[in-house]
């Protein structure tokens, strides 16, 4: 659900960790706008084992390539990504 989208208002990063912590849910921010991740939350036994899986392999491949600053991290993390000047 695009709760941005809705117009009610555009969220700040302090709404965005204040709802997240009111309501329990997880929600994804972009520049105002939220997406409920719980609706996506859920998935098969398959899709949990895939993902682990390709997380695996990730961390495999850069432990062979002795990157030690990069690192493969699950959805249970939240990031705060800088805009790129264009």
């Amino acid at each position: 659900m695009l709760l941005g989208a809705l117009g009610t208002h555009l969220y700040s990063l302090v709404e965005w960790v204040a709802l997240e912590k009111e309501t329990g849910e997880k929600y994804e921010y972009h520049e105002g706008d939220l997406w409920s991740v719980s609706a996506m939350s859920g998935g098969t036994y398959a899709h949990a084992l895939m993902g682990g899986n390709g997380l695996g392999e990730t961390r495999e491949a850069v432990k062979r390539k002795g990157a030690d600053d990069c690192h493969g991290l699950s959805s249970d993390i939240q990031l705060k990504i800088p805009r790129q000047k264009k």
